[in-house]
């Protein structure tokens, strides 16, 4: 990749990453500071499960450092990425826990339940349904999700 920059074939790789590390990433660029950042490979710390978990581990370790972004703060930037993946599974079992107290909800209700984002909890039901936890329905114009 670094080739590719050298020979002027690409002017950024991999720019979102970065950008998460170091949002001040254009400025530097603009005023000629910028440099190569390197991320670091995350890991939990056990092998086996770093691969089985494989870009989840990065989905999810970004997804948080962007939420604190968005609330202002400063993120902590690490290679352990158990907090990030307690983070998921914590919004999946608030899913779950809500939709079997109301047995059938849409996407809607479940965004004012908790404080996750529409895509968010899209991409936590979806990953719920490929495992056969939830189920969803149409109704009208509406997704109708429920505990399975």
């Amino acid at each position: 990749m670094i080739d590719l920059l050298k020979e002027n074939i690409a002017d950024l790789i991999g720019i979102a990453r970065p950008l998460v590390i170091e949002p001040n990433i254009p400025n530097l660029i603009e005023d000629n500071e910028y440099d190569i950042i390197e991320t670091k490979r995350l890991t939990t710390g056990i092998k086996s499960l770093d691969k089985k978990l494989g870009g989840l581990i990065g989905l999810v370790y970004y997804q948080r450092l962007m939420k604190a972004y968005a609330k202002n703060k400063k993120p902590k930037i690490t290679t352990n990425t158990w907090p990030s993946l307690l983070d998921a599974i914590f919004h999946r079992q608030e899913i779950l826990t809500n939709l079997m107290k109301n047995k059938e909800l849409t996407v809607s209700e479940l965004v004012d339940l908790s404080e996750l984002s529409m895509p968010a909890i899209s991409h936590h039901l979806k990953l719920l349904s490929q495992s056969g936890l939830v189920v969803s329905r149409k109704k009208e114009i509406k997704n109708i999700i429920g505990y399975h």
